[in-house]
C-alpha cells in the first residue's frame, strides 16, 4: 500500500535563509541574505514584463525548493520509507557503499518545468503569487507524489543530463497525470512539444507509454496554434 504523509505533522522549518522588511510605501519585501533576488511578497502577472523577469522568478522558486528542509525530508522518505536507496537504472548500485544516490526530476518535466507549470496556472487563474507560495505548493505536490522523479547514482545522473541515457517514464515514480489534471492550464506549447518529442524517442526505441497520458490532452495540445495562457510573456 502506498504510504501517505501528513504534511501538518512536519515541524515548521525555514525554507530559505532570508530577511524581510517593508519599503517606504509599506510593501513587504523578501530578500535572500546572499542577495540573489528581491521580490515583493505577493505579485501579479504584470511584474513579468519580459522573459528575464519571469525566468528570475521561476529560478528563485526552484532554488528555494532545493534548499528547503522539506525537500531533503522528501528525498529521505523515498530512500528510507519506500526503499528507493538504489539507482533505478542500475539497480545493483545502492547507497550502502560510497555511491551517492540522487533524485532526478523527469524525464517529462524538470523541476524548473514543474515550477513554471504551477506558476502559469496561478497566473491564468488571476491569483496573486509569491516565491513562498509557489515553492510551498511545489513541495506539497512532491509529498503527494504528483511530481515525476527517479533515483539515480551520481554517475548515471550526470549521463542523463548529458543526454547519454534515455529514461522510460514508466521507470519513474510520481503521478504525472494528476499534476497535469490539476495545473494543465499552465502547460505551454513549448512544454507540450518537449514532452511529445521525448515520448516519440521512447516509442522509437521500442517502449510504450502504457496509457501514461490517457487522461490528458498533451498529445494533441502541441497541434494547437494558440496558447491557452491568457497573459503575455514577450
Amino acid at each position: 500500500m502506498k504510504k501517505t504523509l501528513d504534511l501538518n505533522k512536519i515541524p515548521n522549518k525555514k525554507i530559505l535563509n532570508i530577511d524581510n522588511f517593508k519599503d517606504e510605501e509599506g510593501n513587504l519585501i523578501v530578500k535572500e541574505k546572499d542577495g540573489y533576488f528581491e521580490l515583493p511578497f505577493y505579485i501579479k502577472s504584470s511584474i513579468f514584463y519580459n522573459d528575464s523577469e519571469y525566468n528570475k522568478f521561476v529560478k528563485a522558486v526552484e532554488k528555494m525548493v532545493r534548499q528547503s528542509d522539506y525537500y531533503k525530508d522528501y528525498i529521505s522518505i523515498l530512500k528510507h520509507d519506500y526503499g528507493l536507496n538504489h539507482c533505478m537504472i542500475l539497480s545493483n548500485i545502492d547507497s550502502e557503499g560510497d555511491v551517492e544516490i540522487e533524485m532526478h526530476h523527469g524525464p517529462l518535466m524538470t523541476l524548473y518545468d514543474v515550477v513554471s507549470l504551477i506558476t502559469n496556472h496561478y497566473l491564468v487563474q488571476k491569483k496573486n503569487i509569491s516565491t513562498f507560495k509557489i515553492a510551498d505548493i511545489v513541495l506539497k505536490e512532491h509529498f503527494n507524489h504528483n511530481v515525476q522523479v527517479i533515483m539515480l547514482s551520481k554517475t548515471v545522473h550526470e549521463l542523463v543530463h548529458k543526454g547519454k541515457i534515455l529514461i522510460d517514464p514508466k521507470q519513474c515514480i510520481g503521478n504525472f497525470n494528476k499534476l497535469i489534471e490539476k495545473y494543465g492550464d499552465g502547460l505551454t506549447k513549448e512544454m507540450s512539444e518537449a514532452i511529445n518529442q521525448y515520448l516519440s524517442l521512447v516509442e522509437r526505441y521500442g517502449t510504450s507509454e502504457n496509457d501514461l497520458l490517457n487522461t490528458t490532452s498533451i498529445r494533441s495540445w502541441s497541434k494547437n496554434e494558440e496558447s491557452n495562457l491568457n497573459f503575455n510573456i514577450n
